[in-house]
Order: structure tokens, then sequence, then C-alpha cells
């Protein structure tokens, strides 16, 4: 499957005339065999008096499944794409608790390159075991915008209509965070 997207932002510049922020994509996606895949590049072209340059997207996404168990694995690079109006994947661990979920890495469309792998393992429909390990960095590699995270989640529900019960483990880096 094959589609694209087209969004031209247009606004007034302080002495007259409007300035231009066009964001376009392509994506591509398929599956087949147990494999789906999707890849989607993206560009940006803004008008000169913005005093931003070009920027580029690339998303990758991969995955496998066969009976209980299933393998994923993320890319981004993202170079140059910020925008008020889109926000491209962040690549990271997306936490099945609520409350955990709300101290995740800010993804920089800006300067941002990194990759996730997930695979997993579900015996039964409310148990399993999952592995994540997700990383970020700017393109430079400066520490200061590294991120790291490791994540171990288990569940488990005693009968048909017993307890859920659930444990997590994770690691992560994030020194912009603290």
């Amino acid at each position: 499957q094959a589609a694209g997207s087209y969004l031209r932002i247009n606004g007034p510049l302080p002495g007259g005339g409007t300035a231009r922020d066009v964001f376009s994509s392509l994506e591509l996606s398929g599956d087949s065999g147990g494999f789906d895949g999707h890849v989607e590049v993206g560009h940006r072209d803004a008008s000169p008096e913005l005093f931003i340059e070009g920027g580029d997207a690339l998303y990758l996404a991969l995955g496998y499944s066969a009976g209980s168990f299933a393998l994923t694995a993320e890319a981004k690079d993202y170079e140059r794409f910020l925008s008020l109006y889109s926000e491209p994947p962040t690549v990271v661990k997306t936490h099945s608790w609520t409350l955990l979920n709300r101290q995740t890495h800010v993804s920089n469309p800006d300067d941002e390159v990194g990759w996730q792998v997930e695979g997993s393992w579900s015996p039964g429909p409310e148990s399993g075991v999952t592995l994540n390990h997700s990383r970020s960095d700017n393109h430079d590699g400066d520490d200061l915008f590294r991120y790291r995270q490791v994540t171990l989640e288990s569940r488990h529900r005693l009968g048909a209509d017993g307890p859920r019960f659930r444990a997590m483990a994770d690691w992560s880096r994030d020194i912009l965070k603290g």
C-alpha cells in the first residue's frame, strides 16, 4: 500500500507578504507471512523569511509474529522536521500503565536519530513477558542528548476471572530530564 500527505502552512509576515512552511511525505506498507513493514519519508521546505533550512524525516517499522511470539523494530532519523501541526513517532517504549507512561523521552524532530526493538511472548490472552530497548541521540552524538531505556514487563491472570498481576523493571538514562 502506498499513500502520501501534504501540509502547507501560510502565515503573514510583519512587513507584509506571506511566509510558507510545507511538509510532504510518502509512505509504503505491507505484510506477508507473519512479517509486516512500514516506511515513511518526509521533506520540509520553508520560506527563506522563516530562517529555517529544509528538513527531512525517515521512519521505519518492521514486525514479525509467529504463534505466541512477536518481534518489532522501529527506527527514526529526523532533521529540521519540527512543526506545531505534526509530531513524528517518538520511537520509545509506551508503557501499559497509565501513570508510569508519563515520564517518557521528549523527542526532538529538529535533530534526532534512534531506534527501538521489542520482543514479546504471550502464552495466553492475559499473560506474557515483554522486553524493550530504545535509544535516541542527536546527529552529533552529544552526550547531553543521549537517551537509553530498557524495560522488562510481565503480566499474568490467575484463572478466567482471577486477579491480574503485573510487574515491571525499567532502567533509563535521559540527561536532559535528569
